[in-house]
């Protein structure tokens, strides 16, 4: 079983060429170039489980994973919640029995990703459409961001721990249908 407990914070209006400049000159590794990711939300039968959301994502042209997200810890500076993947081989096979299943899509985004690393931490860059693009940084600790943060001079300040869901309804946008045209 692939579960780990989910630990990020997320940087808003971000200029995407300082960015990669400043990683280049820092050795940060790019691990994945940018790729458009497809997400699909599929509503949960039972209301009262702990879980936040079931989503299955084709990351790039070559990898597709499903994810169980249970509710987020409470966190004053970090969006903390324990989540599990698995890796499936098709995403429209995937959606069909999730359908027969009697889960139902409710929500259809898209997204442009590219996936940096640095020691352990995964920092993404984020482009969806309409709205300003963020990092998502993401760490196995909450210590391991903030080393991040100070090796890059960021101030903690400038950080959220918004999901994208809340980050996409703050800037005026459906969060349920939010696809490249």
């Amino acid at each position: 079983m692939n579960s780990k407990k989910e630990i990020e914070i997320k940087i808003l209006n971000i200029d995407i060429k300082k960015i990669e400049d400043e990683f280049r000159e820092l050795s940060v590794k790019k691990i994945i170039p940018r790729s458009l990711y497809r997400e699909h939300y599929f509503a949960l039968l039972h209301k009262n489980l702990p879980i936040s959301s079931l989503r299955l994502r084709q990351e790039g042209p070559d990898s597709v994973v499903l994810a169980l997200k249970e509710k987020r810890d409470l966190s004053d500076e970090y969006l903390i919640r324990q989540e599990y993947e698995v890796t499936v081989s098709d995403f429209l096979t995937m959606e069909s029995i999730l359908n027969k299943l009697d889960f139902s899509v409710f929500r259809k985004r898209e997204k442009y990703r590219t996936t940096y690393k640095w020691n352990s931490v995964l920092i993404a860059i984020e482009e969806y459409p309409h709205i300003p693009t963020y990092i998502e940084i993401e760490a196995p600790s909450q210590k391991e961001i903030d080393e991040f943060l100070h090796a890059f001079s960021l101030s903690k300040h400038i950080t959220t721990n918004k999901t994208a869901s809340e980050i996409i309804t703050e800037a005026g946008y459906d969060e349920n249908n939010l696809i490249f045209k």
